[in-house]
Formats: structure tokens, C-alpha cells, sequence
């Protein structure tokens, strides 16, 4: 479903997604989609991708389909609310509506022009900071210390790293080794 927001409309409707105690309870499964492509497809540190997911969190509610427009009219589309030039070449991609789409893009930005950007963003002490430093120097936005993306961030970051410590690796013992074939010439 496309839809065309003022920024103030999405700016309420983003209020209402986000209240203080589980705002990403009703997108969880957005969020960890997103989280597994960042860190497992794309190799980002779990801080890394959560600091950006925390940012789309605030900007799109997870939609890659989020039109959003500010006072002058400009568009703004996406995960991470693209905007100008950066809007243009996004949409030249086929299916740019996507998540998978978008994540390759933000990589492609990331690996590319926005490179030492995304060094800065490394550097950063916490996740926290890493979201502010995702807001100020990846998306350039109005808001880069938010409650909202930064508090989005930090809940991101605790879920998915709960969910890589409730994964528990299968005990391997002498035994499981000592069926394996001979090796030829051994």
C-alpha cells in the first residue's frame, strides 16, 4: 500500500508507533529481518546495524515504502527517507521498494561515498551513539538525538543480541569425529 504523508502525519503516526516500554513489539519481525541482513548478509557489526535500524525505526516504521514530505515538499522515500539525489538514484534500482533493495543501497552507500561516514559510525563509544552519529552524518537529518532513534537503537541492539545468545551451538564431542572416512593417502 502507498501512501503520501505530510511530515506532520507522519510524525503522529510515528508518535504512536513509538511509546515508552516495547516500540518495536508490533515490528519485531521487520526489525530482525533487517538486523539479519545487515549483520549476516552484509557483515556490519550488530552496533552498526542496530544504530541504523534504530534511525529507520524513527524515519519509515520499517517501511520501504514510506513517502514522507517535509515543508517545501520535498519527497523523502524509504527505509531511511532518501532524499535529493540520493532519492533518484535509489529509485533507479528495480524494486526499490523493498527491503532487500534498500539494505543493498544503504550498503552500496555505505561500502562507497559514505565510507568514512560509516567509519565514524564504528568509532562511536555505544549504540547510542552510533544511532546519533547515523542520524548527523548517513541520513543528514533534523533530529539526529532523538529520543526516539536513539532510545529505538538500544532496543534493537538488546533484542538482537538476546537472540544471539538464546542460540545454542550443538555439543560436539571426540565421538562425532571418529566416524568420519579416512583420509585417501592417510
Amino acid at each position: 500500500m502507498k501512501h503520501l504523508l505530510e511530515r506532520k502525519e507522519w510524525i503522529r503516526i510515528n508518535e504512536s508507533f513509538f511509546s515508552e516500554g516495547a516500540p518495536f513489539a508490533k515490528d519485531k519481525a521487520k526489525a530482525i529481518e533487517i538486523m539479519d541482513k545487515l549483520v549476516n548478509e552484509k557483515g556490519y557489526s550488530v552496533k552498526l546495524a542496530a544504530a541504523l535500524v534504530g534511525n529507520m525505526f524513527k524515519e519509515s516504521v520499517f517501511d520501504p515504502k514510506a513517502i514522507g514530505r517535509d515543508s517545501k515538499g520535498n519527497e523523502f522515500v524509504g527505509l531511511v527517507q532518501w532524499g535529493g539525489g540520493r532519492k533518484d538514484k535509489l529509485k533507479k534500482k528495480p524494486n526499490w521498494n523493498t527491503i532487500g533493495v534498500q539494505v543493498d543501497f544503504i550498503d552500496e552507500e555505505l561500502s562507497g561515498a559514505y565510507s568514512k561516514v560509516k567509519a565514524v559510525i564504528e568509532a562511536q563509544a555505544t549504540v547510542e551513539a552510533a544511532a546519533e552519529m547515523v542520524g548527523r552524518k548517513y541520513e543528514v537529518c533534523a533530529d539526529p538525538t532523538s529520543p526516539k532513534r536513539i532510545k529505538g537503537a538500544r532496543e534493537i541492539y538488546d533484542m538482537y543480541m538476546e537472540k544471539l545468545s538464546a542460540f545454542t551451538p550443538p555439543t560436539l564431542t571426540d565421538d562425532d569425529f571418529t566416524d568420519q572416512p579416512p583420509i585417501e593417502g592417510q
